[in-house]
């Protein structure tokens, strides 16, 4: 198609290419049109005029390429959506974890509470220490050899007496300054404390921060050595005799 000044009249479109989809649509088709009674030399225009016509009327920008709707569905302000179902779940929700928040928070309390009252704590003032004449009274041993063996073993320990009739041996420490204890320490400790089996010598306590000196107190036993244990076994039966053999070559 030509024009008054005898040049090509071109054909346009416009196209919109979706980087979302890969994928290029036509929207626009410009087409040109002969304009009537029009002189092209006098005017210098070529005596035509562009026409543009909508292939795609719908054509927005989005990933479907639809436009959107006039308002939305809840509304500009959201008043026209029940959101009383999101409320009550959103409210469930927090109210279960703040509820583990705070059962976690109080147990930590009450875990920290019984750790601090330290129950493994032993003051000065509730113990005695007795000297080994004393000790040797309070001994009330079955036999002889018992007796020999458990006062040399007096010797070298040091006992006291917990509250009233708590019979202890305990081992010093000098303190040089006072002791802070953290959570796992007494953690530990207050394990030590709760720890019963009848092969264990029970763990009394510590007393610490008074005098400079710290002293871990156990509670005494009176045991005999192997060699009592060997004797109080009946050796009239023939059964017993390889047993007794084999804890002496043990």
């Amino acid at each position: 198609m030509l024009d008054d000044l005898a040049e090509r009249i071109p054909f346009y479109s416009a196209f919109f290419v979706d980087k979302d989809r890969d994928q290029v649509k036509a929207f626009a088709n410009m087409a040109p049109s002969m304009v009537a009674n029009c002189d092209g030399l006098k005017t210098g225009t070529g005596c035509f005029e562009i026409n543009v016509t909508e292939v795609l009327k719908s054509f927005w920008p989005a990933i479907d390429g639809i436009l959107p709707i006039d308002e939305p569905l809840c509304g500009f302000r959201g008043g026209k959506c029940d959101y009383t179902l999101i409320i009550v779940a959103a409210s469930a929700v927090i109210c279960f974890l703040l509820t583990l928040f705070g059962a976690y928070a109080l147990r930590r309390y009450c875990e920290t509470k019984t750790l601090n009252r330290m129950p493994w704590r032993i003051f000065r003032d509730d113990m005695q220490i007795v000297d080994e004449e004393q000790v040797k009274s309070m001994l009330s041993l079955g036999s002889q050899r018992t007796k020999l063996s458990n006062t040399n073993m007096t010797a070298l320990q040091h006992h006291a007496i917990i509250g009233v009739n708590t019979h202890a041996t305990y081992h010093m420490y000098e303190q040089r300054r006072p002791i802070k204890f953290n959570r796992a320490d007494l953690t530990l400790l207050t394990r030590m404390k709760q720890a019963v089996h009848d092969n264990l010598n029970p763990f009394l306590g510590i007393a610490f921060n008074e005098k400079s000196e710290l002293l871990l107190l156990w509670k005494f036993c009176t045991r005999g050595t192997l060699q009592v244990t060997e004797f109080k076994i009946s050796l009239t039966s023939s059964s017993h005799s390889p047993k007794v053999e084999q804890i002496k070559n043990s």
